[in-house]
């Protein structure tokens, strides 16, 4: 499974004259196994002359997952319109630590295609996902959609997001990505993990 999906958010680093580096601000346009499409964003064209066909230069590809970074290998020249890269299509993922991580346990129901919805338990929550436990049997990569139950009088949430799963895991645990969920909902659940900081503190 690939972890890049298209309109993702990417930074490139190209080396300049004097040794400098200059960062540019591209989205992702279409994937391919060896190389990736991308689409640059203002300025890019004001520094084309650094951007010759065979330019090295360093790519970070903004994942739900986290920070995609490699070197990558400039395939053609923009020439005012898309910028193509070679793909490395096995590098490390470096996640990201944005929101406030904290142990929590509530319902969560799942529900994915072909089967009933899954009763779940989750074990702790933050504003870009939540691990959870549950018996039923979920492909990495997966999409799914979820209802997660806050304490009254906090509504339940419902958003779509990813399955992964780190193989310190038990079997029966895994990570949902939140990949859509309305932003209110999500200021939601990051205030629910204040709280629980909050009144651990006071404990």
């Amino acid at each position: 499974m690939t972890v890049i999906r298209e309109g993702q958010k990417v930074k490139i680093f190209v080396s300049l004259a004097d040794d400098s580096k200059k960062e540019f601000d591209c989205l992702v346009k279409a994937i391919n196994k060896e190389s990736l499409s991308l689409e640059p964003r203002l300025g890019v064209f004001d520094f084309v002359g650094y951007l010759e066909e065979g330019s090295e230069l360093t790519v970070n590809i903004f994942t739900p997952f986290g920070v995609k970074i490699f070197d990558s290998v400039i395939l053609n020249e923009p020439n005012g319109s898309d910028l193509t890269i070679e793909h490395v299509e096995d590098a490390e993922v470096i996640q990201r630590r944005e929101y406030v991580r904290v142990e929590f346990y509530t319902k969560l129901v799942i529900e994915k295609d072909g089967v009933k919805p899954i009763i779940a338990q989750t074990i702790d929550i933050s504003g870009g996902g939540l691990k959870f436990m549950a018996d039923g049997l979920f492909e990495l990569g997966e999409e799914v959609d979820a209802t997660l139950y806050l304490p009254a009088p906090m509504p339940s949430i419902k958003f779509h997001g990813i399955v992964i799963k780190h193989s310190h895991f038990s079997p029966k645990q895994h990570v949902i990505v939140y990949t859509q969920i309305n932003e209110r909902d999500r200021d939601k659940i990051i205030k629910q993990c204040f709280e629980i900081q909050r009144t651990s503190a006071t404990t």
